[in-house]
């Protein structure tokens, strides 16, 4: 992985679109014709049937004491009541969805959703209801930190490889670092709010953080049972992790240009690591910013592997640490291309459309392999086609800018999928 020039500054006077490049338009309107891949499978066994009926049933159990309708009699204040009856009718609806997702994940996501927002509903309407308590809704802030931590101590568990395990369990662990990272931080406890929506609020996040334990447990459990050959990685995983520290260390620092920087996984300035002295609003400048200050708040965010560390949350530690590598040289190749002189702006609908294809020909690559990181990394990607997509699908009246953006982000998901394959490799060659 190299670096790209350090020199000179982005240009803050001049402007790319005073006098912007022609775009051809003809045939615009078929670019996105070619399918998206689906999001992949990443983890091999699904929520059982049972256990979707029994969290369809606790959404029922919570919105079952608020009268139905709920009417102006019952409850004046109209904002509280249209609270109450919005979540109530976003909990039902994604009950309904759990049906319709592809994937595992997915249903567990929208799974989380409908026990958050029926908090939600429940919440407000205990703590303006003189029949119903909070205490009767659900666990204290407390309760729940307690059954997050006997999670947490129990994963990860066995798997078929430490790379498998480390897409099995990284969601699982994810859900409760953001828990305990975010979630449950700095608030004071249910029952102490003031004001009803923010009482619902923390009934919903309570909730939400109840379904994604009960998931996580399920999915550990009957990921487990299906193994032929189980094995222990928790081992393996902290392992890598070490290994990996003073490389990722030193691969930040290079990124920077310095050997001596006070806070490497912050991000630099743009000034900084562009050589370029193209305009701020060069397609590509602004590709290479926008996804530099992405990629940058995402690692300040999320744990990776680091020297001096703490070792929690293996798998979820392996796999950010493995896209953040996979990004800073992503990066590495697009300032490459600015510093070079590419305007990363399509001349036509037929270079736009390449890109995209382009894009598609990578995260197939990667959905082929079979890898786990890779497939990983496939399933992040085809989230990313969403808004390009929708932009070029606008028509030729689209604005030549969002062309731009649109055509950055084929070119950034084509990189990230290649540098992706690259990051699998240097983790598994740190696997003991």
């Amino acid at each position: 992985m190299g670096t790209f020039a350090l020199a000179g500054c982005v240009n803050n006077e001049s402007r790319y679109w005073d006098s912007p490049p022609s775009f051809d338009d003809d045939g615009l309107e078929s670019v996105t014709d070619r399918t998206v891949p689906d999001r992949p499978t990443v983890i091999p066994v699904a929520i059982a049937d049972d256990r979707r009926r029994a969290i369809g049933g606790r959404v029922d159990e919570l919105l079952e004491p608020i009268p139905e309708p709920l009417t102006v009699d019952t409850l004046p204040n109209g904002a509280i009541r249209e609270e109450i009856t919005s979540e109530r009718e976003a909990a039902r609806s994604c009950v309904g969805q759990m049906e319709d997702t592809t994937t595992t994940l997915d249903t567990a996501t929208v799974a989380a959703d409908a026990r958050e927002h029926a908090g939600r509903a429940a919440g407000v309407w205990a703590a303006v209801s003189t029949a119903h308590s909070l205490e009767d809704v659900t666990l204290s802030e407390s309760e729940v930190s307690s059954e997050m931590s006997q999670l947490a101590d129990d994963l990860p568990g066995d798997a078929a490889s430490p790379l498998e395990g480390s897409v099995v369990y990284g969601p699982i662990e994810s859900w409760l670092d953001t828990a305990r990272r975010s979630t449950l931080v700095g608030r004071s406890s249910i029952g102490n709010r003031a004001n009803p929506v923010r009482e619902g609020s923390a009934v919903g996040d309570v909730e939400r953080i109840r379904a994604e334990i009960e998931v996580g447990e399920h999915l550990r459990d009957r990921y487990v049972e299906h193994l032929e050959r189980p094995r222990a990685i928790e081992g393996d995983l902290e392992t890598a992790l070490e290994e990996f520290a003073p490389h990722v260390r030193d691969r930040f620092l290079e990124f920077h240009g310095e050997e001596d920087v006070e806070r490497p996984w912050m991000a630099p300035s743009l000034d900084d690591v562009l050589g370029s002295d193209r305009p701020r609003d060069h397609p590509g400048v602004r590709l290479f910013s926008t996804e530099m200050y992405d990629l940058f708040d995402e690692i300040r965010f999320e744990p990776i592997a680091w020297p001096e560390m703490t070792v929690d949350h293996p798998a979820h530690r392996l796999r950010t640490t493995h896209w953040a590598l996979a990004g800073l040289e992503t990066l590495e190749r697009i300032g490459e291309r600015v510093d070079d002189g590419d305007e990363l702006f399509p001349g036509d609908a037929d270079e736009l459309r390449r890109n995209r294809n382009a894009a598609i020909d990578a995260v197939d690559d990667l959905l082929g392999s079979g890898a786990p990181l890779e497939r990983w990394s496939a399933r992040r990607l085809v989230d990313r086609f969403g808004d390009p997509d929708e932009l070029v699908a606008s028509g030729v009246d689209a604005d030549p800018r969002e062309i731009a953006d649109a055509n950055g982000s084929y070119v950034w998901i084509a990189t990230m999928a290649d540098t992706a394959t690259e990051a699998s490799s240097l983790v598994e060659s740190l696997l003991p």
